[in-house]
């Protein structure tokens, strides 16, 4: 499969993902999150292109930065109950931390800072579905 056609798969499915993922969260500013913004390409390039371990490092220098939770052991927690959430929702991992990411921007009101796109850390549905076996 050349790479566009895998952008463009991953693109769709991850969209599939976040529509699952966030239709009934509440936008940190209330209400639903419009699907304007969840569908945004710049949202599903956080979901496709965020390196797990890169976008777990990203998620706890931000809620160091905005002092979310203000203690260590309080972000620990809050990023291990949203990676048992997301893998709960069938989340795979490799759009784990990007999803994560989103609810901070979305659920949060967190301002993400620029994210470097990559997609090299894509694996195919079945390498994903393997990890959860």
């Amino acid at each position: 499969m050349n790479q566009s056609k895998f952008i463009k798969k991953q693109t769709d499915r991850a969209k599939l993902f976040i529509e699952r993922f966030f239709e009934n969260k509440e936008w940190f500013c209330g209400g639903p999150i419009p699907q304007s913004e969840l569908l945004k390409q710049s949202s599903v390039d956080t979901v496709i292109g965020t390196e797990f371990c890169k976008g777990i490092e990203t998620i706890y220098a931000l809620l160091e930065k905005y002092g979310v939770l203000q203690e260590k052991s309080q972000d620990i927690r809050f990023v291990l109950k949203q990676l048992k959430i997301t893998k709960q929702a069938g989340i795979p991992k490799s759009y784990q931390a990007g999803m994560i990411l989103l609810y901070l921007k979305f659920c949060k009101g967190l301002l993400l800072p620029k994210l470097e796109f990559d997609v090299s850390h894509l694996k195919s549905k079945k390498e994903d579905e393997a990890f959860y076996d």
